[in-house]
């Protein structure tokens, strides 16, 4: 159900359209180049793979995030010269680049720096703390994103080294990985551990008027700014709306009831299946017949009619409300979801005519 829902809502990619202001030629050809600018983007940010892990989360968890920021690590870099932390510059106000000098000065350091470039992450609801009074996204006064991130992440984006606090959240596959390229046999891949870090994102206020960031982590204040590009760059996917609730509900936690009753249904089918798979038989002690369950055994007995023709054992049936109570439950997880037969590409049993299936696909 979880990956025909997905499917379908993200089959058809989005088209832009990109308005001009007016009726010139440089606003029409502005506009055209916009258009050519976001398809480039869909490409390269590679969106349609990210919208679907964002769809994935909302439909199994009830919300999916996108983070929509500028990524000043991205792009090609250069080494500039850095001292006490801040960039070197010339009596012109530029950076001095490191390759002006045949040796780096004492006291100086070289730092990469990108040209920098659009990003696109995908969060899951277990990373994101929104404002306790808002019933959507749109009305987040305030957001809050946690996120283990690698000491290299850190040290790339914030110049800071910190050491690692928090457990890698890996699964099992991945704890395997590890354990065999980075750990000896008497370690275990626990050990392996990033960094927390926070991020707080505030809109435009009374105490901040142009929007407000701060990243932090392990107590101490990575980056702090006041006006952000975007105070609130994050785009929620929602499952199935709440009213009155900022967290939307999952179809998982609506096809919870009907899946267990199904799956406890089959249960009993497939034991009863097993059961009379190898039933128990009722013989006399008269009856000279020895008998040991297996599948396909010859019984032998003693039989009183003159040359008896060779049968088979007659196995009881499953009574017919299993096989309803089966289609009942199948029929509730197909309304509760709603993928009918038309949902899944099948036509329904019995529509042969040309312009009513054209109708429904």
């Amino acid at each position: 159900v979880v990956t025909s829902r997905v499917a379908r809502k993200t089959k058809t990619r989005p088209t832009f359209v990109c308005t001009p202001a007016t009726g010139d030629e440089a606003d029409i050809n502005a506009s055209k180049i916009a258009e050519q600018v976001l398809d480039q983007d869909w490409r390269n940010l590679n969106l349609q793979g990210q919208l679907y892990q964002a769809m994935l989360h909302a439909e199994i968890y009830g919300a999916g995030f996108w983070k929509v920021y500028w990524d000043s690590t991205r792009g090609e870099s250069n080494d500039f010269l850095y001292q006490d932390g801040e960039p070197f510059l010339q009596s012109n106000g530029q950076p001095v680049r490191a390759d002006a000098f045949a040796q780096i000065p004492e006291g100086m350091e070289v730092r990469p720096v990108a040209q920098g470039d659009v990003c696109v992450d995908v969060l899951s609801p277990f990373e994101i703390y929104p404002d306790p009074l808002a019933h959507s996204l749109e009305e987040c006064e305030c957001l809050i994103e946690e996120k283990v991130r690698s000491p290299e992440y850190v040290y790339k984006r914030f110049g800071v080294h910190l050491e690692a606090d928090a457990p890698a959240p890996l699964g099992p596959t991945e704890s395997r990985m590890y354990s065999s390229l980075y750990y000896s046999a008497a370690q275990s891949a626990e050990e392996y551990k990033g960094i927390r870090v926070f991020e707080y994102w505030e809109r435009p206020s009374s105490d901040y008027p142009n929007g407000h960031r701060c990243v932090w982590a392990r107590d101490q204040i990575l980056t702090e700014e006041d006006q952000p590009f975007d105070p609130m760059p994050y785009v929620m996917f929602n499952g199935i709306r709440v009213p009155g609730r900022f967290w939307p509900t999952a179809i998982t936690t609506q096809l919870r009831g009907p899946q267990v009753e199904h799956n406890k249904l089959l249960g009993q089918v497939a034991e009863n299946a097993a059961r009379i798979g190898n039933p128990a038989i009722m013989k006399s002690r008269q009856a000279n017949v020895f008998y040991t369950g297996l599948p396909g055994e010859e019984i032998l007995y003693d039989s009183t009619v003159t040359d008896a023709v060779p049968s088979y054992l007659q196995a009881p049936e499953m009574p017919s409300y299993i096989d309803r109570l089966q289609d009942r439950f199948e029929t509730a997880i197909t309304e509760v979801s709603g993928m009918h037969e038309v949902s899944k590409a099948n036509v329904p049993s019995g529509v042969t005519a040309a312009s009513a299936i054209n109708l429904l696909q």
